[in-house]
């Protein structure tokens, strides 16, 4: 079974991410990545995070997975996802947060990438 995982940022390329999104059997959106899939036309199948960014709307149809673990990022979340669900290709396009070397005590930085990150997986 193929995955797409679409995380919060800026959204990718439309015919890059309807490429992708053509061959998936289930569309992942970590958090605000939902509010990135509307503005791309999609619904996705799943969200998934700590929805601090996802808008939810009344007409939401498709299920909706709150997980307020602070020690994950939504992106973590929608691979542990990916990996429950026997998904065995995806591909993410948003924003994340990187190693910080320079203190110990802090394993993620809060810097943002600003262009999409696309992540493939077998």
């Amino acid at each position: 079974m193929k995955g797409l995982i679409l995380c919060n940022g800026l959204a990718p390329d439309i015919s890059l991410f309807k490429r992708h999104h053509d061959v998936s059997d289930l569309f992942i959106a970590a958090d605000g990545g939902g509010n990135s899939a509307r503005k791309l036309g999609f619904l996705p199948d799943v969200v998934i995070g700590d929805l601090d960014s996802f808008k939810q709307q009344p007409d939401d149809d498709f299920e909706i997975i709150k997980d307020s673990d602070q020690e994950t990022n939504d992106l973590e979340k929608a691979l542990e996802l990916a990996s429950d669900r026997d998904l065995y290709r995806g591909c993410g396009a948003g924003r994340y947060r990187s190693a910080d070397r320079s203190n110990p005590e802090e394993p993620f930085s809060t810097q943002k990438v600003q262009q999409p990150i696309f992540i493939t997986f077998f």
